[in-house]
């Protein structure tokens, strides 16, 4: 027998109850699925090895990256509860079949479903002359009849999985109306809890819910300037209207409606003040804490913006 099976990162879909079609999520960098298993095992009569191997729970769990942050952010938002009916069959995970010069042609390849759960942003991160990437976790739950994942063999690709995608780089920042000039990089850490819940003694677990997400800015720079221009060491507010990232994307004019701003409201806070060397610019950080301000979310992602009119 030969291995022939290689598969790789292809596309994420989401196809909930919720929406009306496939929304196809491409430019993935990696994906990854876990099972999650947790086993117990116990010693006991003076033994020293376990006479007996349980498996308790299953929590199985993936994160996929993606430069395709317009469609990411269309399909999944910061959060989206993944639901399923016969209809809709709910998140899919692909795996490609690789030749030796490409995709493999055909319904050849592998999908991975699950029907209950949930998706959640964990991290977007753009450096300097880089692309921007966003990063999300996913968690699957039993729907009381099917697996939580389940991997279906001899499957097409979805429309246009290997189509060309849009890469978003760096643009501006501002905070409370500071624009803020030397940036190296940029990250949002989204820090989301995801709960778990089951019961009966069931393997898999029946709830899966978000249960907080407290996002934090990181922005690492070169310019000690910050110090006076953007916040003094006990930091300042940042509200929401003046306080927003500009990704751009890198195949339009900045006055075309296809790019992407990032809003947020919070504390800003120092972290680094200056980090120098003789044989480099001296670097800073500056932290953003997200809160809910009353009216606005922590952060707000929108696309099709335009830059400058």
């Amino acid at each position: 027998m030969v291995w022939d099976k290689d598969f790789r990162a292809s596309a994420v879909v989401s196809h909930t109850s919720a929406d009306g079609s496939a929304l196809v999520v491409r430019g993935l960098t990696d994906v990854s699925i876990r099972a999650g298993g947790d086993v117990r095992k116990e010693v006991a009569s003076g033994s020293i090895y376990p006479d007996n191997a349980h498996l308790d729970a299953l929590t199985p769990q993936g994160s996929f990256t993606t430069y395709d942050l317009k469609a990411a952010l269309a399909a999944f938002g910061l959060y989206k509860c993944i639901t399923a009916d016969v209809s809709h069959p709910g998140f899919l995970v692909y795996g490609q079949k690789q030749t030796c010069a490409g995709v493999a042609s055909g319904s050849v390849h592998d999908q991975y479903q699950i029907r209950a759960g949930i998706v959640v942003a964990r991290t977007l991160q753009v450096d300097h002359r880089g692309n921007a990437s966003l990063t999300y976790d996913f968690y699957a739950g039993y729907d009381g009849t099917n697996a939580p994942v389940v991997r279906n063999a001899s499957v097409a690709l979805p429309t246009a999985a290997s189509a060309r995608t849009p890469r978003f780089s760096m643009y501006s920042l501002q905070l409370n109306g500071v624009t803020m000039d030397g940036k190296r990089s940029i990250s949002i850490d989204f820090a989301p809890s995801v709960t778990f819940e089951g019961a009966d003694s069931e393997v898999y677990n029946s709830v899966v819910s978000l249960s907080s997400m407290m996002p934090r800015w990181t922005i690492r720079g070169v310019n000690p300037a910050w110090l006076t221009t953007v916040s003094g060491l006990t930091g300042v507010s940042a509200p929401y209207a003046s306080s927003y990232l500009k990704l751009k994307n890198r195949n339009a004019a900045v006055d075309a409606a296809s790019h992407i701003i990032v809003n947020t409201v919070g504390l800003v806070s120092w972290d680094t003040v200056f980090d120098g060397s003789i044989a480099s610019p001296a670097g800073v950080t500056v932290n953003v804490d997200s809160y809910f301000d009353g009216t606005n979310a922590p952060v707000v992602c929108a696309v099709d913006q335009i830059l400058e009119s």
